[in-house]
Parts: C-alpha cells; sequence; structure tokens
C-alpha cells in the first residue's frame, strides 16, 4: 500500500510552530561553518579571510607543540583516504592546510601520515587567516574544535617476489663486474 511522504508534513509543522513558539529557533537557525577544501581556500584566500569554516583531512608528519598551541597539516586530496603505498593509485598532487589550535585539541591526533601509516581523518572547526601577521602571514585554520573521524592505520609493505628476484640475479653481476674491474686495473702498467 502507497503512502504520501505528505502524511508528515502537519508533524513537521507543528515541531517548528512549537519551537519558534518556545524562543528557541537556534536549533533551527544554528548553520554549521561551510566545509571546504584546500584548492578552495587558497583559490578564493580573500573570500574566505576571516570566516569561519570546516576543514577534514588525514593529519600528517607530526604535531608541533608550542606551548599551550599547536600546529598540524591536514591532507585533503585523493591520497587522504587511501594512500599510494597502501595501494592507491597516482591521481594527482598532495594538497591539504596547516592549522593552528589548542594543544590539547592536537593530542586527539594520535597516527600521523608517512610512507609507513594512514593518518587519522580529523575535522576541524575554526577561523581561516589568509595572512596572519602573527604568525609571519602563513595562511592558516585558527581551529577551534578537533574532531576524529576516522582512526589511521598502520600499511604494510611487502616487496613483490620479482623485485627479490631480480635483486638476487644483479647482485652477483655487480660483483663479478667490480671483481673485473679490479684485476683489470691492477694489471695495467704504473
Amino acid at each position: 500500500m502507497y503512502r504520501s511522504p505528505m502524511r508528515h508534513l502537519p508533524i513537521a509543522l507543528f515541531t517548528i510552530m512549537a519551537v519558534l513558539a518556545l524562543g528557541d529557533s537556534s536549533a533551527l537557525c544554528a548553520a554549521a561553518p561551510p566545509l571546504v577544501s584546500s584548492t578552495e581556500l587558497v583559490e578564493e584566500a580573500d573570500y574566505w579571510d576571516g570566516r569561519e569554516v570546516t576543514f577534514e583531512g588525514e593529519a600528517i608528519g607530526d604535531v608541533m607543540v608550542r606551548g599551550s598551541d599547536a600546529w598540524l597539516h591536514l591532507n585533503d586530496d585523493a591520497y587522504a583516504e587511501l594512500p599510494i603505498p597502501a595501494g592507491a593509485r597516482p591521481q594527482g598532487y598532495n594538497s591539504g592546510h596547516a592549522v593552528f589550535l589548542p594543544a590539547a585539541e592536537a593530542r586527539k591526533v594520535t597516527v600521523f601520515g608517512s610512507y609507513r601509516a594512514r593518518g587519522d581523518i580529523v575535522r576541524v572547526t575554526g577561523t581561516f587567516k589568509a595572512a596572519d601577521p602573527e604568525h609571519g602571514g602563513d595562511m592558516h585554520i585558527a581551529a577551534t574544535t578537533l574532531e576524529l573521524l576516522e582512526p589511521g592505520f598502520p600499511i604494510e609493505r611487502t616487496v613483490p617476489r620479482w623485485k627479490l628476484l631480480l635483486l638476487a640475479s644483479l647482485v652477483p653481476v655487480a660483483g663479478a663486474s667490480y671483481v673485473a674491474f679490479r684485476n683489470r686495473a691492477s694489471a695495467l702498467p704504473r
């Protein structure tokens, strides 16, 4: 039996009217800061400067704690979900953004992306600074919150069998070449 989705309209309207009548419209009007990419922030820096933004990416490198604050770098490129060492195909450049935030928030990151690990995927919210004079004119997000979306994981790397066989065959060739060169050099008159 087909039921029209319009049957819920009176309930939805009543709920909205009740919230407005009680004077707490913040639940309806509060909008989260927009989710932006590093490309948007770089290409439209003047527009985003001083605005609240949300940014998601893979924590890479390491955290740099400076007193009660810290710096992180978050990559939001194609490799944030699955890095090349974990099986992704090359598909463009690395891109990301610097984030300045309270050290207590930065400590929520436990795995940083590297050749050996896919870092934690996190979401930060804060104010975008196109050229912050307090930090030498750096472009960054002055974040107030950090939320862990996905924990990082180690990347298992195995050497393909064909590479081991190639190595096993080339080492004796290189050794024989070296011995032959040394013998020839010692046989030359001085």
